[in-house]
């Protein structure tokens, strides 16, 4: 039941997303951001636990308990109205805070259908990715290892990233789906924050209207759908998570926010954690980058 899986891991992370983009230390609340960073604390911390001690499905289940449970102990939206009081500052009204307006959530609505629409029309994706990253996660769930010829070549430990086999994996086994149906279902929401978190991008680097544009060229370009038709699952999450870490790099360089370096770092480790090669376009832009801003400094 893709529509299951859909509404289920979409409604998981959107909700973190909106819970934590309140309480973050910046100007402006940014959903999509938040719900990337969820996915990243929890994809990120449960490779890192199993190359440690080895796979365990509870993991993941005790990464999303504290994942909640820090969510509500920072306040959410309190936390950011306590520091605009100890400013002095007067609370803006909801509409003033910056927040997606309907106009806005109306037309991420209607992203989430063209996004979902080849896992509802389409029995199964197209070429053979999908069944290579199926193996992945197969081997992941049934024989508690990331590695890729288990146990033919047990010395080769990874050939892929492990970061979508491990959470393919894990829904499968929770949500009692296959894991074609959990791999279909789990793109289409990655290709929906792909452009949220390109929403988000410019946002923050001018405004929305910026962001409405970069939201509907990524959408328009038709990698991220393309992507979901032709199983390539681990770049759609290696994209989410690159994006996340250009906007908390530039927040950093802009603002210096302890905060968004710490969270620059753990994106830019979630990246390799999903698909190396995003990691290597990440140094080949963000290191010239740097050094562009040296200069101009």
């Amino acid at each position: 039941m893709p529509l299951f899986v859909l509404f289920v891991f979409g409604a998981v992370l959107l909700g973190a997303g909106a819970m934590i983009a309140p309480a973050w230390p910046t100007a402006q609340p940014r959903v999509g951001l938040g719900a990337a960073f969820s996915l990243a604390i929890i994809v990120g911390g449960t490779v890192f636990y199993a190359s440690l001690f080895g796979w365990d499905v509870l993991v993941i289940d005790y990464l999303l308990f504290a994942l909640v449970v820090g969510i509500f102990l920072s306040g959410t939206l309190s936390a950011a109205e306590a520091r605009a009081e100890e400013r002095g500052e007067d609370i803006p009204a909801d509409s003033e805070q910056g927040w997606t307006g309907p106009q806005d959530l109306a037309f991420f609505a209607v992203v989430a259908l063209v996004c979902v629409a080849p896992v509802l029309i389409f029995p199964a994706p197209l070429g053979t990715s999908a069944v290579d990253y199926g193996y992945l996660s197969l081997v992941t769930r049934a024989g508690g290892t990331f590695d890729t010829f288990a146990p033919f070549y047990p010395q080769i430990e990874y050939l892929y990233a492990p970061g979508f086999s491990a959470l393919t994996a894990y829904l499968s086994q929770q949500l009692n789906q296959s894991i074609l149906t959990v791999q279909f279902s789990v793109a289409g929401v990655l290709a929906l924050l792909n452009v949220w978190v390109a929403y988000d991008m410019g946002a923050e680097i001018r405004d929305k209207k910026l962001g409405r544009a970069m939201a509907l060229t990524m959408l328009g370009s038709l990698a991220v759908l393309s992507s979901v038709v032709y199983g390539h699952y681990p770049a759609l999450m290696g994209l989410l998570f690159l994006q996340a870490f250009i906007i908390y790099a530039l927040r950093y360089q802009r603002e210096g926010t302890r905060s968004d370096g710490v969270s620059a770092g753990l994106m830019l480790g979630a990246v390799m954690v999903a698909h190396p090669g995003m990691a290597i376009t990440a140094f080949l832009g963000y290191v010239p980058w740097l050094g562009t801003m040296w200069l101009a400094s």
